[in-house]
């Protein structure tokens, strides 16, 4: 897959992972940085079912899902 520098600095999301050395990864953008209980444990459920099973923050406020 060709780089493209205008997409150099894009960050990985749901749509477009991030290809890293230990796998593909995704951000999920939480808005204003809270979340529920709820869908914390959708998308841990999601973790464990297509990716490590660990769910990061990020110091932005995201959370991140790692391959």
């Amino acid at each position: 897959m060709p780089t493209d520098p205008r997409r150099a600095d894009r960050c990985p999301g749901v749509l477009r992972p991030h290809e890293a050395a230990d796998g593909a990864m995704v951000r999920i953008r939480v808005p204003g940085g809270q979340t529920s209980s709820g869908a914390l444990l959708a998308l841990s459920r999601l973790a464990e079912a297509y990716g490590s099973g660990l769910l990061q923050l990020t110091s932005r406020g995201s959370v991140q899902v790692r391959g």
